[in-house]
């Protein structure tokens, strides 16, 4: 994953007000799209070698990171994952910090994995959505030019902006 981010296009030149824009968007990033789709296991193994995330569980969570995941819907008691804050994932955390008040490097960063829905959720939208990116797309959704693949040609291009606001590319070299 850190090998692809630090390598991946950004857009430039492709506006999304135009009525073409996800063709435009499926031109530019033909060979770049992971195919055929990860499962589950394929990217938290990939998660915890590249990122050296940390099986937590509620109980071990500071307060601020607490009350900031408690009020996500989407948690439900899974199993969760602690982002640490490391020269890799500090793309990620300035971004996340934009957003709240850093004390101490909390809040965390923080994922779980909702097995119901196939899906990976964090209390990071930027690492969220570099986790649905790296973990791809099943071909036939991209033959078919459906709603999953476009949904997917927009994660790309928010995920493109996000890497040019934060800088991803140049931390990592």
């Amino acid at each position: 994953m850190i090998q692809y981010l630090s390598k991946f296009k950004t857009v430039s030149g492709i506006d999304a007000c135009e009525p073409d824009f996800l063709q435009k968007l499926a031109t530019f990033y033909h060979n770049d799209i992971i195919m055929p789709k990860k499962n589950s296991n394929e990217m938290m193994d990939s998660l915890k070698k590249e990122y050296s995330i940390v099986e937590s569980n509620i109980n071990h969570l500071d307060s601020i990171t607490y009350s900031i995941i408690s009020t996500m819907q989407e948690f439900h008691g899974e199993p969760i994952w602690i982002l640490p804050y490391k020269k890799s994932s500090s793309s990620f955390y300035n971004e996340f910090y934009s957003h709240y008040v850093c004390v101490n490097k909390t809040p965390k960063i923080v994922l779980f994995f909702q097995p119901k829905e196939d899906l990976f959720i964090s209390n990071s939208s930027f690492f969220q959505l570099a986790i649905e990116v790296c973990r791809g797309i099943d071909p036939e959704y991209v033959l078919h030019n459906n709603a999953q693949y476009k949904s997917y040609l927009n994660a790309l291009f928010m995920l493109s902006e996000l890497l040019t606001t934060y800088s991803f590319h140049q931390k990592l070299e």
